[in-house]
């Protein structure tokens, strides 16, 4: 089996050109998309 790659949002912005909001919008309902929060506490 293959392993998958994983990438940021920030990353994936810099690959592609784009902010990290537009990555954000084009991938958040794409299946096998992990979403992880990192709360300030």
């Amino acid at each position: 089996m293959r392993e998958k790659l994983v990438y940021t949002v920030a990353e994936v912005a810099a690959l592609m050109g784009l902010s990290r909001n537009t990555v954000t919008r084009l991938f958040e309902n794409e299946r096998g998309v992990l979403i992880e929060n990192i709360l300030n506490t």
